[in-house]
């Protein structure tokens, strides 16, 4: 930043006087602007010294539980990015109610991490139970609210998340982190071969038969999978936030209805692919009333399930 005008030279020329304003208090106006564009500079100085941080030191690994019961490791909540910010927020099993400030952070990036989570990963952390984390997120009307999982004991201390004195701006500090993929050198090393025999059902309803992801097999931007529907079944209608799909009929006649009101259809069948871009509602629907049918899910997200959003085709 060489080169920059003295902030008292810019500060003067910037400074226009209002109507009635007294001498004394146009100087001081003056003063106090010259104050924050040094202010500003100074900001842009502590980023920039930031953003030329090595990589730190390499995380331990950590369990948690998701928000579906299931223990992951930290290298999962990086999902398909490499970037994860988590927040520590404090809503600990003793506590009646969260902290006001954690309460107001996250409620205050609800909406734009869903725009934010194309780019990064994001995780809220607590030692309260997920559900319990979940039931006041609904509480609170959070429609897009970062993944919370439960943190073991140990995560405290070592993530310098308490102290003996912590003040709302160390807190600040503390509770917010920003980690890279390759601080945990989590990268797949091997070649895995795997069956899927783990079955769960899916937010679309559907039984699946977990194969590749980032949870089976460390993958970092895939996952693949065999889904089932029912004789004359159909998936909730839903949209995938993100990320691309791709389907390979391996037995049934499927129709797949799309489009905001659900108004389009297209019919695949043993044989056929299937792409569908993210952001898309949709629902599939198996055309046989006796026999089920079967697909190969591809998708370029290692995470099973995080970002498929329900979708309401109700007109409003």
């Amino acid at each position: 930043m060489t080169g920059l005008k003295p902030a008292a030279e810019l500060a003067a020329a910037a400074s226009r006087p209002y109507p009635n304003d007294s001498d004394e208090y146009r100087r001081a106006r003056t003063a106090l602007l010259a104050e924050e564009i040094e202010l500003r500079r100074h900001i842009e100085r502590v980023a920039a010294q930031r953003r030329a941080l090595p990589l730190g030191g390499e995380a331990r690994d950590h369990d948690f539980k998701d928000e579906n019961g299931r223990t992951v490791k930290l290298a999962d909540l990086f999902g398909r990015h490499d970037t994860l910010v988590t927040y520590f927020w404090m809503y600990g099993p003793q506590r009646e109610r969260p902290c006001p400030m954690c309460t107001s952070f996250l409620g205050s990036i609800d909406i734009p991490s869903k725009d934010i989570s194309q780019r990064i990963a994001i995780a809220a952390i607590g030692r309260s139970p997920v559900e319990r984390q979940l039931a006041f997120a609904r509480e609170r009307g959070w429609k897009h609210r970062p993944h919370a999982g439960r943190a073991r004991r140990r995560l405290v201390p070592e993530a310098r998340l308490s102290g003996p004195v912590l003040t709302p701006a160390r807190a600040i500090r503390s509770a917010i982190t920003i980690r890279s993929r390759a601080m945990n050198n989590d990268a797949p090393s091997d070649v895995t071969a795997i069956r899927p025999e783990r079955e769960v059902l899916t937010k679309q309803r559907l039984p699946y038969f977990v194969g590749i992801s980032g949870q089976t097999v460390g993958a970092r931007g895939l996952s693949m999978h065999i889904v089932v529907i029912p004789p004359g079944a159909k998936a909730d209608p839903h949209a995938h936030r993100g990320y691309e799909t791709g389907i390979y009929v391996l037995e049934g006649r499927v129709e797949t209805r799309y489009g905001a009101r659900l108004e389009s259809s297209v019919v695949s069948e043993a044989g056929d692919f299937l792409f569908i871009p993210p952001g898309i509602p949709h629902e599939a629907i198996n055309l046989s009333a006796t026999e089920p049918a079967r697909a190969i899910v591809s998708r370029n997200d290692p995470a099973e399930q995080d970002n498929v959003v329900p979708y309401d085709p109700t007109p409003r």
